[in-house]
Protein backbone atom coordinates (compact mmCIF):
# COMPACT_ATOMS: atom_id res chain seq x y z
CA UNK A 1 0.00 0.00 0.00
CA UNK A 2 1.28 3.48 -0.86
CA UNK A 3 0.21 6.10 1.68
CA UNK A 4 1.00 9.73 0.82
CA UNK A 5 2.17 11.98 3.66
CA UNK A 6 1.34 15.60 2.81
CA UNK A 7 3.07 18.45 4.59
CA UNK A 8 0.55 21.00 5.85
CA UNK A 9 0.71 24.38 7.59
CA UNK A 10 -2.49 24.11 9.67
CA UNK A 11 -3.40 20.54 10.65
CA UNK A 12 -6.94 21.38 11.85
CA UNK A 13 -7.76 23.26 8.65
CA UNK A 14 -6.42 20.44 6.47
CA UNK A 15 -8.23 17.73 8.45
CA UNK A 16 -11.46 19.72 8.13
CA UNK A 17 -10.98 19.95 4.35
CA UNK A 18 -10.53 16.19 3.91
CA UNK A 19 -12.99 15.06 6.61
CA UNK A 20 -15.79 17.61 6.34
CA UNK A 21 -15.27 18.66 2.73
CA UNK A 22 -14.47 15.36 1.04
CA UNK A 23 -15.90 12.86 3.53
CA UNK A 24 -12.67 11.14 4.62
CA UNK A 25 -12.75 9.36 7.98
CA UNK A 26 -10.36 10.65 10.65
CA UNK A 27 -8.47 7.62 11.96
CA UNK A 28 -5.96 9.16 14.39
CA UNK A 29 -4.26 12.35 15.50
CA UNK A 30 -0.87 12.53 17.23
CA UNK A 31 0.66 15.32 19.30
CA UNK A 32 4.29 16.40 19.23
CA UNK A 33 4.91 14.00 22.16
CA UNK A 34 3.39 11.06 20.21
CA UNK A 35 0.27 11.03 22.37
CA UNK A 36 -2.98 10.18 20.62
CA UNK A 37 -5.87 12.65 20.66
CA UNK A 38 -9.21 12.98 18.88
CA UNK A 39 -8.73 16.71 18.34
CA UNK A 40 -6.76 17.87 15.28
CA UNK A 41 -7.11 21.46 16.54
CA UNK A 42 -5.23 20.71 19.77
CA UNK A 43 -2.29 23.14 20.02
CA UNK A 44 0.26 20.31 20.03
CA UNK A 45 -1.38 18.19 17.25
CA UNK A 46 1.15 17.56 14.48
CA UNK A 47 0.04 14.46 12.56
CA UNK A 48 -3.21 12.85 11.37
CA UNK A 49 -4.21 9.82 9.36
CA UNK A 50 -7.45 9.78 7.37
CA UNK A 51 -9.12 7.04 5.33
CA UNK A 52 -11.26 6.93 2.21
CA UNK A 53 -12.50 3.91 0.27
CA UNK A 54 -9.90 1.56 1.79
CA UNK A 55 -7.02 4.00 1.27
CA UNK A 56 -5.13 6.18 3.72
CA UNK A 57 -3.74 9.71 3.66
CA UNK A 58 -1.35 11.14 6.23
CA UNK A 59 -1.08 14.84 7.06
CA UNK A 60 1.89 16.19 8.98
CA UNK A 61 2.74 19.75 9.88
CA UNK A 62 5.74 21.11 7.99
CA UNK A 63 6.97 22.61 11.28
CA UNK A 64 7.01 19.16 12.91
CA UNK A 65 9.00 17.70 10.01
CA UNK A 66 11.51 20.56 10.18
CA UNK A 67 11.86 20.17 13.96
CA UNK A 68 12.62 16.48 13.41
CA UNK A 69 15.57 17.52 11.24
CA UNK A 70 14.04 16.47 7.94
CA UNK A 71 13.93 19.11 5.22
CA UNK A 72 10.83 19.17 3.04
CA UNK A 73 11.53 18.88 -0.68
CA UNK A 74 10.26 22.42 -1.23
CA UNK A 75 10.95 24.58 1.84
CA UNK A 76 8.05 26.90 2.52
CA UNK A 77 5.72 25.10 0.14
CA UNK A 78 4.15 21.78 -0.73
CA UNK A 79 6.58 18.91 -1.30
CA UNK A 80 4.23 17.38 -3.87
CA UNK A 81 4.57 18.14 -7.54
CA UNK A 82 1.54 17.13 -9.56
CA UNK A 83 -1.73 15.97 -8.04
CA UNK A 84 -3.42 13.11 -6.26
CA UNK A 85 -6.01 11.22 -8.31
CA UNK A 86 -8.93 9.73 -6.37
CA UNK A 87 -10.66 7.27 -8.70
CA UNK A 88 -14.27 6.21 -8.12
CA UNK A 89 -14.95 9.30 -6.00
CA UNK A 90 -18.65 10.24 -5.80
CA UNK A 91 -18.07 13.98 -5.74
CA UNK A 92 -21.62 15.20 -6.55
CA UNK A 93 -22.70 15.37 -2.89
CA UNK A 94 -19.33 16.69 -1.68
CA UNK A 95 -18.73 19.79 -3.80
CA UNK A 96 -21.11 21.89 -1.73
CA UNK A 97 -19.22 20.93 1.45
CA UNK A 98 -15.89 22.29 0.26
CA UNK A 99 -14.57 25.62 1.51
CA UNK A 100 -15.04 28.65 -0.74
CA UNK A 101 -12.38 28.79 -3.46
CA UNK A 102 -11.50 25.06 -3.29
CA UNK A 103 -12.99 24.21 -6.69
CA UNK A 104 -10.33 24.60 -9.38
CA UNK A 105 -12.08 22.99 -12.34
CA UNK A 106 -15.78 22.18 -12.75
CA UNK A 107 -16.73 18.57 -13.56
CA UNK A 108 -15.81 17.67 -17.13
CA UNK A 109 -15.77 14.43 -19.10
CA UNK A 110 -12.23 13.54 -20.19
CA UNK A 111 -11.55 11.84 -23.51
CA UNK A 112 -10.70 8.61 -21.64
CA UNK A 113 -14.20 8.29 -20.15
CA UNK A 114 -13.68 9.72 -16.66
CA UNK A 115 -15.85 12.50 -15.28
CA UNK A 116 -13.38 14.60 -13.31
CA UNK A 117 -13.36 17.64 -11.05
CA UNK A 118 -10.24 19.33 -9.69
CA UNK A 119 -10.12 20.75 -6.16
CA UNK A 120 -7.35 22.31 -4.12
CA UNK A 121 -6.75 21.77 -0.42
CA UNK A 122 -5.71 24.54 2.02
CA UNK A 123 -1.99 23.92 1.34
CA UNK A 124 -2.29 24.08 -2.44
CA UNK A 125 -2.31 20.36 -3.17
CA UNK A 126 -4.44 19.54 -6.21
CA UNK A 127 -6.78 16.56 -6.12
CA UNK A 128 -8.49 15.16 -9.19
CA UNK A 129 -11.72 13.41 -8.20
CA UNK A 130 -12.85 11.08 -10.97
CA UNK A 131 -15.38 8.42 -11.76
CA UNK A 132 -16.07 6.33 -14.85
CA UNK A 133 -18.80 8.04 -16.86
CA UNK A 134 -18.12 7.18 -20.48
CA UNK A 135 -16.50 4.50 -22.58
CA UNK A 136 -12.73 4.11 -22.25
CA UNK A 137 -10.69 4.63 -25.40
CA UNK A 138 -10.31 1.65 -27.68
Amino acid sequence: MIVPNLLVQDLAKSVAFYRDGLGFELMMVLTDTNAMTDDPSAPDAVFATLAWNGHQLMLQTAKHVAEAGVSPASPGGPALSGSLYLRDFAFDDRLGSLPQGSLVKEPALAWYGMLEVVVQDPDGYRLVLGRREGAPPT
